[in-house]
């Protein structure tokens, strides 16, 4: 199990995909299997568009028939309130992941990524490898 560590560095958080964690600004917490599964599913393509039904198909499968859209949407306004920016709501269409700031240059706005800082070297609590 511990050579695949996979950590997803963002602007303010890292997602460990290995233990299902995310830490923000330091601090280290679980997120329920739904939101964990929606914010990877986000954060695996930054900037695509996943509709309500996509993200549901990728929580329950077949059995996304019987929960409502608003499930996800239930899932992200409490990833919000736990401090998870990035997660950017299209009106009418679904979802995305944007971890970008937005800096004037010659009077016209590009999108720039934000670098973030290496998380310190610990070991995994879930496979017991070290992560670097």
């Amino acid at each position: 199990m511990g050579d695949q560590h996979e950590l997803r560095h963002f602007k303010s958080m890292t997602l460990d995909l290995c233990c299902r964690a995310v830490e923000i600004n330091g601090t280290r917490f679980r997120l329920t299997v739904g939101e964990f599964t929606i914010l990877a599913m986000l954060t695996r393509r930054p900037g695509a568009l996943f509709s309500r039904d996509q993200l549901l198909d990728a929580l329950y499968g077949a059995a996304g028939g019987c929960y409502t859209d608003r499930t996800v949407d239930s899932h992200i306004k409490r990833m919000r309130r736990q401090g998870i920016t990035g997660i950017v709501t299209h009106y009418g269409s679904g979802y995305c992941w944007e971890d970008r700031v937005f800096e004037k240059r010659d009077n016209a706005m590009y999108a720039q990524r934000l670098t973030v800082p290496v998380v310190p070297p610990r070991c995994c609590d879930h496979c017991g490898a070290p992560i670097s």
